[in-house]
């Protein structure tokens, strides 16, 4: 269910389902008014850029609650940016993926576990699961 429509002034489908998706559901969370869709909906359209880097660049929302909220929805762990950015990766964890290919996916290998031979890795597209398989 989506809570608010794009101005008159985007044409239909120009809008990314992604930007509708995330604004939903921090309306839904009230991290987000339906009143400031229209400038989101608005800046996200002219931008071209990700609806989470237009939410933050006009500070309708503070990063690590835009995190929390999306983690929740996704049923993922949270890390705070700080925390990754401190974050003591081991090089072979790193060394599993090739940069390149990395890159090209949006991913960063972040543990190993031996047991089970999963790599998880941190993304910050969550809904492309062709690059998560």
């Amino acid at each position: 269910m989506s809570i608010g429509r794009p101005p008159q002034s985007i044409p239909a489908g120009a809008l990314a389902p992604k930007v509708r998706l995330v604004c939903d559901v921090l309306v839904q969370d009230g991290l987000l008014k339906p009143e400031q869709l229209e400038a989101v909906y608005t800046q996200a359209n002219k931008s071209g850029g990700r609806v989470e880097e237009v939410l933050l660049e006009l500070g309708l929302i503070a990063e690590a609650d835009l995190l929390k909220a999306l983690a929740a929805r996704y049923k993922a762990f949270f890390i705070t940016s700080e925390k990754l950015a401190k974050a003591d990766l081991a090089r072979a964890v790193m060394d599993m993926l090739p940069m390149k290919f990395a890159d090209k996916l949006g991913v960063c290998p972040l543990m190993f576990d031996a047991n089970t031979h999963v790599l998880s890795v941190i993304t910050a597209d969550p809904d492309n699961l062709e690059n998560l398989r």
